[in-house]
Protein backbone atom coordinates (compact mmCIF):
# COMPACT_ATOMS: atom_id res chain seq x y z
CA UNK A 1 0.00 0.00 0.00
CA UNK A 2 2.27 2.46 0.83
CA UNK A 3 4.50 1.79 -2.56
CA UNK A 4 0.99 2.37 -4.40
CA UNK A 5 0.67 5.42 -2.55
CA UNK A 6 3.95 6.59 -2.54
CA UNK A 7 3.58 5.92 -7.41
CA UNK A 8 0.20 7.88 -6.93
CA UNK A 9 2.06 10.83 -5.25
CA UNK A 10 5.04 10.75 -7.64
CA UNK A 11 2.30 10.50 -11.11
CA UNK A 12 0.47 13.44 -9.51
CA UNK A 13 3.12 15.62 -9.53
CA UNK A 14 4.40 14.67 -12.71
CA UNK A 15 0.85 15.35 -14.42
CA UNK A 16 1.02 18.78 -12.15
CA UNK A 17 4.27 19.47 -13.72
CA UNK A 18 3.47 18.94 -17.16
CA UNK A 19 -0.08 20.62 -16.68
CA UNK A 20 1.65 23.63 -15.39
CA UNK A 21 4.32 24.03 -18.46
CA UNK A 22 1.36 23.72 -20.84
CA UNK A 23 -1.02 26.83 -18.96
CA UNK A 24 2.64 28.77 -18.96
CA UNK A 25 2.68 28.60 -22.53
CA UNK A 26 -0.56 28.99 -23.35
CA UNK A 27 -0.38 32.14 -20.64
CA UNK A 28 3.00 33.55 -22.48
CA UNK A 29 1.47 32.84 -26.16
CA UNK A 30 -1.97 35.57 -24.81
CA UNK A 31 0.88 37.63 -23.44
CA UNK A 32 2.94 38.07 -26.42
CA UNK A 33 -0.05 38.45 -28.81
CA UNK A 34 -1.46 41.36 -26.10
CA UNK A 35 1.96 43.03 -25.87
CA UNK A 36 4.09 41.67 -28.51
CA UNK A 37 7.54 40.42 -28.29
CA UNK A 38 8.45 39.82 -24.85
CA UNK A 39 12.33 40.18 -23.33
CA UNK A 40 14.66 38.55 -20.85
CA UNK A 41 13.11 41.30 -18.80
CA UNK A 42 9.59 40.68 -18.87
CA UNK A 43 10.67 37.13 -17.99
CA UNK A 44 12.45 38.01 -14.39
CA UNK A 45 9.57 40.05 -13.51
CA UNK A 46 6.87 37.46 -14.12
CA UNK A 47 9.04 35.14 -12.77
CA UNK A 48 9.19 36.94 -9.40
CA UNK A 49 5.62 37.96 -9.83
CA UNK A 50 4.88 34.36 -9.81
CA UNK A 51 7.27 32.86 -7.13
CA UNK A 52 7.13 35.46 -4.85
CA UNK A 53 2.79 34.37 -3.97
CA UNK A 54 3.63 31.21 -4.48
CA UNK A 55 6.33 30.65 -1.63
CA UNK A 56 3.44 33.11 0.41
CA UNK A 57 0.62 31.15 -0.62
CA UNK A 58 0.51 28.03 1.49
CA UNK A 59 2.00 29.54 4.77
CA UNK A 60 -0.50 32.56 4.89
CA UNK A 61 -3.54 30.30 3.81
CA UNK A 62 -2.46 27.80 6.72
CA UNK A 63 -1.72 31.15 9.39
CA UNK A 64 -5.79 32.23 8.38
CA UNK A 65 -6.72 28.45 9.34
CA UNK A 66 -4.76 28.42 12.27
CA UNK A 67 -7.64 31.12 14.10
CA UNK A 68 -10.53 28.98 12.69
CA UNK A 69 -9.27 25.87 14.85
CA UNK A 70 -5.79 26.21 16.00
CA UNK A 71 -5.72 22.42 17.23
CA UNK A 72 -6.24 21.28 13.77
CA UNK A 73 -5.98 21.94 10.10
CA UNK A 74 -9.31 22.76 8.80
CA UNK A 75 -9.76 21.13 5.39
CA UNK A 76 -7.44 18.19 6.90
CA UNK A 77 -4.99 16.42 4.36
CA UNK A 78 -6.87 16.42 1.30
CA UNK A 79 -6.97 20.50 1.80
CA UNK A 80 -3.61 21.16 2.43
CA UNK A 81 -2.54 18.36 -0.50
CA UNK A 82 -4.41 21.04 -3.20
CA UNK A 83 -2.91 23.71 -1.29
CA UNK A 84 0.41 22.54 -1.73
CA UNK A 85 -0.46 21.68 -5.48
CA UNK A 86 -1.03 25.34 -6.00
CA UNK A 87 2.05 26.63 -4.71
CA UNK A 88 3.82 23.33 -6.84
CA UNK A 89 2.38 25.21 -10.12
CA UNK A 90 3.51 28.50 -9.03
CA UNK A 91 6.79 26.93 -8.24
CA UNK A 92 6.86 25.47 -11.42
CA UNK A 93 6.64 28.87 -13.49
CA UNK A 94 8.46 30.83 -12.07
CA UNK A 95 11.16 27.97 -12.50
CA UNK A 96 10.44 27.60 -16.02
CA UNK A 97 10.21 31.90 -16.43
CA UNK A 98 13.94 32.19 -14.76
CA UNK A 99 15.27 29.23 -17.13
CA UNK A 100 13.85 31.27 -20.04
CA UNK A 101 15.55 34.74 -19.52
CA UNK A 102 18.60 33.55 -21.24
CA UNK A 103 16.78 32.49 -24.67
CA UNK A 104 14.82 35.75 -24.80
CA UNK A 105 16.12 38.55 -26.17
CA UNK A 106 17.38 41.44 -23.72
CA UNK A 107 14.79 44.40 -22.90
CA UNK A 108 15.49 47.87 -22.39
CA UNK A 109 15.25 47.76 -18.62
CA UNK A 110 17.61 49.03 -16.14
CA UNK A 111 18.42 47.30 -13.52
CA UNK A 112 16.86 50.00 -11.06
CA UNK A 113 13.62 50.10 -12.94
CA UNK A 114 13.60 46.33 -12.76
CA UNK A 115 14.39 46.63 -8.82
CA UNK A 116 11.35 49.79 -8.80
CA UNK A 117 9.25 46.91 -10.07
CA UNK A 118 10.07 44.12 -8.26
CA UNK A 119 11.11 45.52 -4.96
CA UNK A 120 7.56 46.48 -3.51
CA UNK A 121 6.68 42.83 -4.36
CA UNK A 122 9.79 41.67 -2.25
CA UNK A 123 9.18 44.49 0.30
CA UNK A 124 5.75 42.86 0.54
CA UNK A 125 6.70 39.64 1.26
CA UNK A 126 9.32 40.51 3.78
CA UNK A 127 6.46 42.46 5.77
CA UNK A 128 3.58 39.50 5.54
CA UNK A 129 6.37 36.77 6.71
CA UNK A 130 8.14 39.03 9.66
CA UNK A 131 5.10 39.97 11.24
CA UNK A 132 2.70 36.93 10.17
CA UNK A 133 5.21 34.11 10.27
CA UNK A 134 8.70 33.49 11.36
CA UNK A 135 10.93 37.41 11.27
CA UNK A 136 13.94 35.40 10.87
CA UNK A 137 13.33 32.71 8.43
CA UNK A 138 11.70 35.34 6.21
CA UNK A 139 14.50 38.19 6.86
CA UNK A 140 16.95 35.61 5.27
CA UNK A 141 14.65 34.22 2.36
CA UNK A 142 13.86 38.01 1.28
CA UNK A 143 17.51 38.20 0.97
CA UNK A 144 18.10 35.30 -1.03
CA UNK A 145 15.10 36.38 -3.12
CA UNK A 146 17.17 39.59 -3.39
CA UNK A 147 20.35 37.67 -4.64
CA UNK A 148 18.33 35.76 -6.52
CA UNK A 149 16.97 38.60 -8.49
CA UNK A 150 20.49 40.19 -8.78
CA UNK A 151 21.76 37.45 -10.30
CA UNK A 152 18.62 36.67 -12.75
CA UNK A 153 19.45 40.60 -13.64
CA UNK A 154 23.12 39.93 -14.39
CA UNK A 155 21.61 36.62 -17.04
CA UNK A 156 20.02 38.67 -19.13
CA UNK A 157 20.75 38.08 -22.92
CA UNK A 158 22.79 40.51 -24.89
CA UNK A 159 21.36 40.31 -28.13
CA UNK A 160 19.40 43.11 -29.57
CA UNK A 161 15.46 43.12 -28.32
CA UNK A 162 12.98 42.94 -30.90
CA UNK A 163 11.06 45.65 -32.43
CA UNK A 164 7.99 45.63 -30.76
CA UNK A 165 4.33 47.00 -32.40
CA UNK A 166 2.79 49.25 -29.63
Amino acid sequence: MDYALVALVAAVLYVLFRASRRLLGLALAALERRRGALTSDDMIILGFRTLIPGMLFLPLVTWGLAFVDPLHLPGGLVLHLVLVSISIVLFSFAEDLFGAVSRYPAGRMRAGEHWRGTGPLLIAFWIAGFFLISPLFYTGVALCLALLHAYALSCRSQRAAPQTRR
